[in-house]
């Protein structure tokens, strides 16, 4: 026997040392796709993790982004001392789950399944952390090796900090986009959600419907509506999303294509969900 209860989740990305407590509702979990910080220095990660365990949220659970340069084990800026902080058991005790790249990325939650990648193509040939050479690279391809497919069953939650390619990925810095090698694993595990963040000035939420069978791999989708919540506090009710068939894309980016430079920022996006939990 299975009992199902609503569950409701809030969405954050790209806070870049902001600390949005005060505009952050309260829910049963907390997803941050990544770009805590600016630089990525241990102060500025510190800082960051410090607002995050003080959240209510029974999970809060956090990726790093290109800017974490910190919590990247390949890049030069890389703290050892943050990451263990990041994955400490005292972090842990207070409802904070670090999914870095060289961290489990498959979570068997007892609220939700998800999958966590904090990985991107770097099109800019930056020094920015977790990037690899834009698809179609080997490096790509290994990028996104450990996504799963619906074989494995039902995946609620896809967690990542770049987005797929065509799905909220505007923005005008010509050659940058979402990641084709994404897309095509998206595709393949249809999550219920999938969370991102990254391309500020293309926040926004956007319902997909997928085909009946996914054998032409170019042209996976039925249909995709962008959405637009009449709520003041961008709530929307997912509960009726029909798994394996329709996925809300989500891209949460607090700050804009400014960031600091003005003081407008995009409001914390908060979803309901239908869980099913098996009865004891």
């Amino acid at each position: 026997m299975g009992t199902s209860r609503r569950i409701r989740i809030v969405c954050v990305s790209d806070t870049h040392n902001d600390d949005p407590t005060l505009y952050i509702p309260n829910a049963d979990i907390l997803l941050h796709a990544g770009d805590l910080t600016d630089n990525g220095t241990p102060e500025e990660l510190e800082k960051a993790l410090n607002w995050i365990r003080k959240l209510p949220q029974k999970r809060k659970i956090i990726i790093p982004g290109n800017h974490d340069v910190g919590l990247d084990p390949l890049h030069k800026g890389y703290s050892p001392k943050m990451h263990s902080l990041f994955t400490s058991p005292e972090v842990r005790a207070d409802g904070v789950v670090f999914l870095g790249q060289s961290d489990p990325t498959f979570l068997h939650d007892d609220l939700l399944s998800i999958y966590a990648n904090p990985t991107q193509p770097d099109f800019l040939k930056s020094n920015y952390a977790f990037t690899y050479h834009p698809y179609p690279s080997p490096e790509a391809t290994a990028a996104w090796a450990s996504a799963p497919d619906t074989s494995r069953g039902p995946i609620e939650i896809w967690l990542s900090h770049g987005a797929p390619k065509g799905r909220l990925d505007q923005i005008h810095i010509a050659g940058l986009m979402g990641c084709e090698a994404q897309r095509k694993k998206v595709a393949k595990a249809r999550p219920l959600v999938c969370v991102f963040g990254h391309f500020h000035c293309a926040y926004g939420v956007e319902k997909v419907v997928w085909k009946a069978s996914s054998d032409e791999e170019s042209d996976d989708v039925l249909e995709s509506v962008t959405l637009a919540d009449e709520s003041p506090d961008c709530v929307y009710d997912f509960t009726t999303l029909i798994p394996g068939r329709e996925t809300v894309f989500i891209n949460a980016a607090w700050m804009t294509m400014e960031k600091g430079k003005v003081e407008k920022r995009n409001k914390p996006i908060v979803i309901d969900l239908e869980y099913t939990f098996t009865d004891a």
